[in-house]
């Protein structure tokens, strides 16, 4: 069964070799190479929230970023590397750990670098002074609403199973 599905283009350049991962707080990492006829090849991130993961809304919510600019193109050769990987590092099941491959000086070269996204609590009920915050876990089955103070909040749930 296809959960989620959907093509990120937020703009005109190509993106490739993409790795995707989802980690233990239910945010989505996506490493992958991007250019364009204006941008050497570099390398780029983005993400999906916890709580666009457990709406399972198909976007990318967590916007684009950079972890290496390119300066080159390749001129050596017509393949273009065999690899792109995410992981998640065990110590804290939360950061990812992304390897893809650029244009150096003389060769290819093979970048390794982290990214975490902020997680926390989805804010509801914003438009009075008492918060409720929910904290989801699909991987248990398990939600825990909080109120933000000790005031009384009146909260009124329906729970929806669209699997």
């Amino acid at each position: 069964m296809i959960r989620q599905q959907s093509a990120y283009a937020p703009d005109t350049n190509s993106r490739w070799m993409g790795s995707i991962l989802l980690n233990g707080h239910n945010t989505i990492g996506l490493g992958y190479s991007i250019s364009s006829n204006g941008e050497y090849p570099g390398i780029r991130y983005c993400g999906q929230s916890d709580s666009a993961y457990l709406a399972g809304a198909s976007i990318l919510d967590i916007a684009e970023d950079t972890i290496l600019a390119g300066t080159m193109s390749q001129s050596v050769s017509n393949r273009w590397g065999d690899y792109s990987s995410v992981s998640i590092d065990p110590a804290d099941d939360e950061t990812f750990w992304y390897t893809n491959q650029y244009s150096g000086s003389a060769s290819n070269k093979t970048r390794i670098a982290s990214f975490k996204f902020e997680s926390g609590p989805i804010a509801v009920n914003e438009k009075t002074r008492n918060r409720i915050f929910i904290y989801p876990n699909p991987a248990s089955g398990i939600v825990q609403i909080v109120p933000a103070t000790d005031e009384t909040a009146e909260l009124h749930v329906a729970v929806e199973d669209h699997i």
